[in-house]
């Protein structure tokens, strides 16, 4: 019978123990049917031709979600000249207080030439999407397009940062 009891006392503890984990775990779960698809973009060098459309497409979408503040996620993977890959799963939703981001969850996997595979794996979060002046060849201006003024995602590049004085020397994302 005394066996029974710390059994018992054993489960309950351990319950209570693991209990606020898995709400916590719940927490960053995210219900993809209440955000919009924007499917996947594989920038793959055998459509290259196609790479300024596939672009113009998922800064539309991305802009599109952000300035709207709708729920969105999308894929978008990038290759190296020599193979290496950055795989972006994009969301556009609102943290934890409330203010709309784009979070980066990314692998990438470096460095195929050297034969010494190294992947890793992060997360960033922006909080700020501007649309910047394209200057042409892919090359984006620092001029900042007013969020009211439609442009067509050929003529704008999104530059995505942490916050709006955003000084930390790492270099912002740019669609």
């Amino acid at each position: 019978m005394k066996h029974k009891c710390v059994t018992s006392y054993l489960v309950v503890l351990l319950i209570t123990a693991l209990a606020p984990m898995a709400g916590a775990q719940r927490s960053h779960t995210r219900d993809l049917l209440r955000y919009e698809n924007g499917g996947t973009f594989d920038f793959n060098w055998d459509v290259a031709p196609k790479h300024e459309e596939m672009r113009r497409k998922l800064r539309e979408f991305v802009w599109e979600r952000w300035s709207q503040k709708r729920q969105a996620f999308v894929v978008a993977t990038f290759y190296s000249y020599h193979g290496d890959y950055t795989k972006h799963r994009l969301f556009v939703e609102p943290d934890r207080e409330g203010r709309w981001s784009v979070v980066s969850e990314y692998e990438t996997e470096c460095c195929v030439l050297k034969r010494k595979i190294e992947r890793r794996k992060g997360k960033e979060i922006y909080h700020v999407v501007e649309r910047l002046e394209e200057m042409g060849n892919g090359m984006a201006s620092t001029q900042v397009i007013p969020d009211r003024e439609n442009r067509e995602g050929n003529m704008y590049r999104l530059r995505l940062r942490r916050s709006p004085t955003e000084n930390s020397g790492k270099d912002p994302f740019l669609l």
